[in-house]
């Protein structure tokens, strides 16, 4: 096998477009209580309320079906000490108070702003070294000290006083089930950008009350002070990891996990949540049929109700995006996950049975838990429509590596599997290796054509997976720091959030092969796709999801370290695209295509892809002007040139660096230059033009020849050069040059009604029109080269071939400009 090289990655392209729904919280929407009876009780621990408070930090994400009755978001506590937030009339409240331990007593701090039914919103309620009350070094006054802070969406909404809170009753989320104290103010005083009510509550003693209706996302309860920043870079990341950073309870679906007196975390789940059978004697398999199921109640999907599939008469097969809280999935049972379909599963997943995703279906499964139960569960990928027997894909395991032997899933690939061991100080292929790795990518040659289902049989990966990278050289090309690794999950995942997650150990970009050509070793850059947040090069042939099974390329930076996929990354979408060897035309510009024109869609406005091509193979790369560029390189919107060696290798500059992606700032009414590059390995005819571009029409694209002296409109035409082998960095420049470079600002005149052509070194112009005074000619930086009373035939000095621009003055001041190429 030979040395890894970007340009000898071949990667499956499992990519997804259409329709997607990212994870990107709290989008989730966590867990849902019904306004009746659901809630969640933390026995006492002296890690929570069984300990005075001090130190204390409280937040969440939270969503209220309605603002009008009061409901409780959590209490800890009961009449006597209690910490307390809840929605009553239109506000969001949240408050403590201390009616012992000392004297005076705190008769309570409460904050309030107003808030909207239906809307997502994240609060943190803090205590920051509160103290007990006294008469003379902390009187209890609103102003006596900032121990209590709140914040809403990650701003800091006031502080005023607060004081220490000794041991108290058991912590609950989602209604009350005893006494509490709730402010009692005719009139609140405003502070900072919320409003507080200080010392004045009253007595509620009824119980099992003022249940909670909406979800809950992302509850935390922190013995520390989180400051401004912690709280805003951690709000929308799934945290779990109780036990550790003083973390002592959080909250993960409908589980919480608190740790214990012991310091052990345990987990409280959720009760009396519904549950919904599928009927014994189910007359077909559709989810959405009401005879299907007991009571003849579809489940309500936005209620994230449970639901049980016994044995049946008929099972059901899932068609669209189902939702659900908890799936129980009896022995001799089965759910079928159709192509195109998506089994979301936000709490348990309890499989007793079988669970079948096919091709291009996904399973989501949204709290950090190991699946339940004893069955199995079967995924199917179909590989590429192989055109020959010699073509590579890359693959990685949706389920645990003791189920995931190679001989099984690719019984032909004839001992042709290989990782690539980037551990190593020079890396290398390797494939001593009998089962696949979760999170590592597997390039695989097939033994046979057309299309193979590879079928995964056994425990589906959920939860956080880590995966090593590691910054070493290639030794063939002096590359560093290419890591193969691969999705570990039934369902796609996002490149960005990904990314994000794990950018201080990868790079931005992130590359994919499709193969075109069967030969391996030919390099050629049209088998290389790159993505990142610009987009892709080829422009429109990947997005940002990687699909199941999916083998996939990073960088590592300096140093190395570990990745980790999380179910956060993970989206709801059709899996049904991915790029197929030699088949041309799955999501990108082929050289026969139309070039495509600007549109609305934000996903391309600002994009220019560019094509060199010859001798039967192309290279593509990607300019894109867009509010996020800028001149110096930036490695999430700017992809690094990493196709050395490659047939054709076209790309652009930052400084030194070459780029197959690179993002600029936005177009205004200013000029801007590009300097491009390339190399060949082979003497001949080679052509640049454009492959798409969604480039406002005020700007010309034009290329300059700095050997030939030539300006070329690719708008026009494309430009066809010569070549000999070698590498050329100071030829092509890209110039997106703004019409109204000259000032020409009316174009008042008709432009139809006059027309200009060269003739040897003679400027005729044709036209009916009498009243022109002037006529003035540009080169295309705008440099004015002549300029005379108007005459029908303008005699001018020996021109070179590009293109030039005539403007026009008529007497009463009229203008018009044209845009001329000379030949």
């Amino acid at each position: 096998m030979e040395s890894l090289t970007m340009k000898r990655m071949f990667t499956i392209i499992l990519l997804i477009v259409g329709v997607s729904t990212m994870i990107a919280q709290p989008s989730s929407d966590g867990f849902y209580l019904d306004g009746v009876d659901d809630y969640i009780v933390v026995p006492n621990t002296t890690n929570i309320n069984s300990t005075t408070t001090n130190n204390r930090t409280y937040e969440t994400y939270f969503k209220v079906t309605s603002t009008s009755n009061r409901q409780m978001i959590f209490k800890e506590g009961a009449g006597t000490r209690a910490v307390i937030a809840y929605v009553e009339n239109g506000y969001l409240i949240m408050g403590a108070y201390n009616r012992a331990d000392y004297t005076p007593q705190w008769q309570g701090t409460y904050y309030r702003k107003p808030i909207s039914a239906n809307t997502w919103y994240h609060f943190a309620f803090v205590f920051d070294n509160a103290q007990p009350g006294n008469a003379t070094t902390n009187p209890m006054n609103a102003s006596a000290n900032t121990a209590l802070k709140w914040y809403l969406d990650g701003v800091l909404q006031t502080e005023l006083s607060g004081y220490q809170v000794g041991g108290h009753n058991t912590f609950r989320i989602g209604y009350k089930n005893e006494s509490l104290r709730f402010p009692t103010c005719g009139s609140w005083t405003t502070s900072g950008t919320s409003e507080y009510c200080f010392g004045s509550i009253s007595n509620d003693g009824g119980g099992n009350e003022y249940y909670f209706q909406g979800n809950i996302w992302g509850f935390r309860i922190w013995n520390d002070v989180r400051t401004v920043t912690e709280i805003n870079d951690n709000k929308d990341v799934l945290i779990s990891s109780v036990g550790t950073d003083d973390l002592v309870a959080a909250l993960d679906g409908d589980t919480l996990t608190y740790l214990n007196s012991s310091d052990n975390p345990v987990e409280a789940d959720a009760s009396n949540i519904t549950s919904i059978t599928w009927s014994a004697t189910a007359a077909s398999n559709d989810w959405n049929t009401a005879a299907n199921w007991d009571g003849g109640i579809v489940p309500d999907a936005s209620e994230l109700e449970s639901v049980i599939i016994p044995s049946s008469t008929n099972y059901p097969v899932i068609t669209s995006h189902i939702k659900v809280g908890k799936i129980q999935v009896a022995a001799t049972a089965s759910v079928t996950v159709n192509a195109g379909a998506t089994l979301d599963v936000y709490y348990d997943l309890t499989n007793n049975g079988t669970i079948t995703i096919e091709d291009d279906g996904a399973l989501l499964s949204r709290e950090n838990r190991n699946v339940k139960g004893s069955g199995n569960f079967i995924v199917k990928r179909d590989s590429p429509n192989y055109a020959d027997r010699y073509f590579y894909s890359y693959w990685s395991t949706p389920v645990a590596e003791t189920d995931a032997t190679i001989a099984t899933i690719f019984p032909n690939v004839g001992g042709y599997d290989y990782y690539w061991n980037a551990s190593a100080t020079n890396a290398f292929w390797n494939n001593d290796h009998t089962d696949m790795e979760v999170g590592r990518g597997y390039a695989l040659r097939a033994n046979h054509l057309d299309v193979e289902t590879a079928v995964f049989d056994g425990t589906v990966n959920n939860g956080n997976i880590t995966e090593p990278v590691y910054y070493t050289v290639d030794p063939d090309t002096g590359e560093s720091g290419y890591n193969i690794i691969g999705n570990p999950y039934p369902s796609a995942i996002d490149w960005q959030s990904f990314q994000k997650d794990n950018s201080d150990v990868i790079e931005g970009t992130v590359y994919y092969w499709r193969q075109t050509d069967a030969p391996i070793g030919d390099n050629l850059a049209s088998d290389y796709i790159e993505y990142n947040n610009t987009g892709a090069n080829p422009l429109g042939a990947a997005d940002g999801n990687i699909g199941t099974a999916q083998g996939f390329a990073v960088q590592a930076k300096a140093g190395g370290g570990t990745v980790t996929f999380k179910n956060t990354h993970r989206v709801v979408a059709n899996n049904t695209q991915f790029f197929r060897p030699n088949n041309g035309t799955d999501g990108l510009i082929t050289p026969e295509s139309t070039v495509a024109t600007e549109s609305s869609n934000s996903q391309t406005d600002g994009r220019l892809s560019l094509r060199m091509s010859g001798g039967g193979l192309y290279a593509t790369q990607l300019l894109g002007f867009i509010p996020e560029g800028t001149e110096a390189y930036d490695n999430t919107y700017d992809g690094p040139f990493i196709n050395e060696g490659a047939s054709i290798e076209f790309y652009s500059y930052i400084i030194d660096s070459k780029m197959s992606i690179q993002a600029l700032p936005e177009l205004t009414n200013q000029s801007m230059e590009i300097p491009l590059g390339y190399q060949v390995v082979s003497s001949g005819t080679y052509t640049i033009q454009i492959d798409a571009e969604y480039i406002s029409d005020d700007f010309d694209i034009v290329l300059e020849d700095r050997y030939e002296s030539t300006f070329t409109d690719l708008r026009q035409t494309s430009y066809t050069f010569t070549t000999n082998p070698t590498e050329e960095n100071d030829r092509f420049f890209l110039k997106v040059q703004y019409r109204n470079t000259l000032s020409v600002e009316d174009l008042i005149i008709p432009d139809d009604e006059i027309n200009a052509l060269f003739t040897n070194n003679v400027l005729v112009t044709v036209t009916n029109y009498k009243d022109l005074k002037t006529i003035s000619l540009y080169d295309i930086s705008g440099k004015k080269l002549v300029e005379s009373e108007y005459t029908q035939a303008l005699q001018l000095p020996k021109l070179s071939q590009g293109i030039y621009l005539v403007s026009y003055v008529s007497e009463k001041g009229k203008l018009v400009t044209k845009k001329l190429i000379k030949n």
